[in-house]
This record gives structure tokens, sequence and C-alpha cells, in this order.
């Protein structure tokens, strides 16, 4: 019933870890669709940059998505804004390579 009501057609997508737990709750629910969904709305060039910790959530929940486009969206804006040290925390924690300070 709740599938039915598209919500990764209608979720705010601006807090990473909102995002993140949504795109977890939907891909253990098997809803495939709503996770294609939730992608297609470009999550990782949409959320705030802010909260550190759940910025690397996001990063890792796109990973186990299978969503690496995403992820370099992410990392590249990390990148731009300078973020090194979450840059290297994200590696740290998931293992991802990430763009290296020029």
């Amino acid at each position: 019933m709740l599938l039915a009501r598209d919500p990764a057609g209608h979720a705010g997508i601006s807090h990473p870890g909102a995002t993140a737990f949504l795109l977890e709750s939907l891909r253990e629910a098997g809803a495939d669709q709503q996770v294609a969904a939730l992608l297609a709305r470009d999550p990782a060039g949409q959320c705030e940059l802010d909260d550190q910790g759940m910025v690397i959530t996001l990063a890792w929940c796109l990973h186990n998505a299978g969503a690496d486009d995403q992820v370099s969206v992410l990392l590249s804006r990390l990148s731009a804004a300078g973020e090194w040290s979450l840059l290297d925390e994200i590696h740290e924690s998931t293992g991802l390579e990430v763009p290296q300070k020029q």
C-alpha cells in the first residue's frame, strides 16, 4: 500500500541521511522500480553536504545500490567544495576510490 503512494517520487531528497534510509528501505523491500525512480531524481546532486556523517552514509548506500554514477556525482561535488577530509573519511569508511587533492 505504501509503495503505491510513490515514496521515491514524493520524498524530499535534500537530507542525505533521510535519502539513504529511504534508498535502503526500498532496496530491502525489493521495490526496484521505486529505487530506480529515486535514483533518477539525482539524490547525490541534490543533497545538502553539511551533515558529514550522513553524506558518508549516503555514499555507502548509493554504492550498495549499484549507483556508482551517483557516487561519482557526490564525490565530484565534495571535491569541488574542497571537502578533502570528508573525501578521505569516505574512502576510509567505505573503501571507495575518491578524487585526490591536486
